[in-house]
C-alpha cells in the first residue's frame, strides 16, 4: 500500500514530465529563432514568417518524442516496438475510431455550439499549417510524435497509480490545452485526446491511434465550409443533413464498439495489485524480480 501511495503522489509529476519538455524545447526555439533573426538583420514578419511555418515546431514535437520514449524505457522498461504492431493488423479498429472520434466531435460540438452561442462570443481558432510541409506536418509528422507524446507516454508512466477513466480524461485535457484552440475546440479535442487514450490502453497497439489520427487530420483538408457549417458568435455550427449524416455514422461504429471492440479487447490493464502497488501485468515473478532485485531461484526457496 505504501509504494502504491508513493506512486500515485509522484506520477503526476512524472506524467506531465513530456510537456515539461516540449515546452522547453519551444522555448530554446523561440530564442534560437530570434537570435538568428537578430544575427541576419531579418524583419519581424520575416521572423514570424519563420516561427509560423511548422519547422520549428515539429523539431520540438521530435525531440519531445525521443524523450518520452527514453522516459517510458527508464521508468517501464517498455520500449516502443513493445506497443507498436503491424502484424494481426485489425484495419476495423482504427477506421471505427476515426469514425467514432470525427462523428462524435462533429454531434458534440454543434450541442455545445448552440447552448454556448446564446451566452458567450469566441474568436474562430487559425487555420492549419498550408502547402506541401504543413501537410506533411499535420497528416504524418504530428499523428507520429503526438501520439508517442501524449497517448504512449501519457498513459503509460500514469498505469498501475490511476484507473483507466481517470488516466485517459486527464490525457485529453492536457492534449487539448496544448492546441490552443478556443472553447469550442478545446471541448472537441478533449473527447478527441480520451477516446484515443482508451483505444491505445486497451489495444496497446499505438499503430491504430496513429492512422485515425492521421485520418482526421486529414479530412480538416477538405473544404466542407458552408455546405455542412454556418457560424454563430464564433461558434461552428453543423447543418441538419450534415448532422443526419454524422448521426448514422457515430451509431454504426457505437454498434462496432458494443458488439465487436469492446468483446475482443477485454484486457484492464489498469487492476493494481493492492500489496505490491504494481499494475496486473506486471505482477508475473519476472517483473517482481525487477522491482525487488530478488532473482527467482531465491523466490522459489523461500516459498
Amino acid at each position: 500500500m505504501k509504494q502504491l501511495t508513493k506512486k500515485r503522489l509522484a506520477t503526476p509529476f512524472l506524467a506531465l514530465s513530456p510537456m515539461l519538455v516540449l515546452f522547453v524545447a519551444i522555448a530554446i526555439a523561440i530564442i534560437v529563432i530570434a537570435f538568428i533573426g537578430f544575427f541576419t538583420g531579418k524583419t519581424d514578419e520575416e521572423i514570424n514568417a519563420l516561427a509560423g511555418s511548422g519547422i520549428a515546431d515539429e523539431i520540438c514535437m521530435g525531440i519531445t518524442a525521443l524523450c518520452s520514449l527514453a522516459i517510458v524505457k527508464k521508468c517501464r522498461g517498455i520500449r516502443l516496438r513493445d506497443v507498436f504492431h503491424v502484424k494481426k493488423f485489425d484495419p476495423a479498429v482504427p477506421v471505427m475510431l476515426f469514425i467514432f472520434m470525427w462523428s462524435g466531435a462533429e454531434i458534440f460540438d454543434h450541442i455545445s455550439g448552440v447552448i454556448l452561442s446564446n451566452f458567450i462570443t469566441i474568436e474562430p481558432d487559425s487555420s492549419s499549417f498550408s502547402g506541401a510541409w504543413g501537410f506533411i506536418c499535420t497528416v504524418i509528422l504530428a499523428p507520429i510524435f503526438e501520439e508517442i507524446i501524449f497517448r504512449f507516454a501519457g498513459t503509460e508512466i500514469p498505469r498501475g497509480a490511476y484507473s483507466l477513466p481517470l488516466i485517459c480524461i486527464a490525457n485529453g485535457l492536457y492534449f487539448s490545452a496544448l492546441h490552443g484552440y478556443n472553447l469550442q475546440g478545446f471541448l472537441h479535442i478533449v473527447i478527441f485526446g480520451a477516446v484515443m487514450a482508451y483505444v491505445f490502453c486497451k489495444t496497446r497497439n499505438l499503430f491504430y491511434t496513429m492512422i485515425a489520427h492521421s485520418l482526421n487530420n486529414l479530412c480538416c483538408y477538405i473544404p466542407f465550409d458552408n455546405f455542412v457549417y454556418y457560424e454563430k458568435n464564433g461558434f461552428i455550427l453543423g447543418k441538419w443533413h450534415w448532422l443526419a449524416i454524422n448521426a448514422v455514422l457515430f451509431a454504426a461504429a457505437l454498434i462496432y464498439y458494443i458488439k465487436v471492440f469492446r468483446k475482443k479487447y477485454t484486457k484492464n490493464y489498469f487492476k493494481v495489485n493492492k500489496e505490491t502497488g504494481l499494475p496486473c501485468s506486471e505482477n508475473s515473478p519476472q517483473a517482481f524480480e525487477q522491482q525487488t532485485d530478488m532473482p527467482l531461484i531465491l523466490m522459489e526457496e523461500l516459498s
